[in-house]
């Protein structure tokens, strides 16, 4: 892709996604490894993400995952 951060929502669209969508797997992937990696709380990794709040966070995951956050360290979730 030849061009600047201009173009990367046109390109995306082209690709079949959105930069939000885009945004949010990166988040879901983030949380899994902090969840399971060094056992932070839901409200800590919701904060550090810079969601508004922890049930606000946890709907957004549920959305993506069809998981709860506290199931992603439960049954050691990845998404690698």
């Amino acid at each position: 892709m030849d061009g600047g951060i201009r173009s990367l929502p046109r390109e995306l669209e082209r690709a079949g996604t959105e930069l939000r969508h885009l945004a949010s797997a990166v988040k879901i992937w983030r949380v899994t490894g902090l969840r399971r990696d060094t056992g932070e709380s839901i409200t800590d990794v919701s904060v550090e993400l810079g969601y508004s709040s922890p049930a606000n966070f946890a709907r957004v995951f549920r959305k993506a995952t069809v998981a709860a956050p506290h199931n992603c360290r439960a049954n050691s979730m990845r998404y690698d």
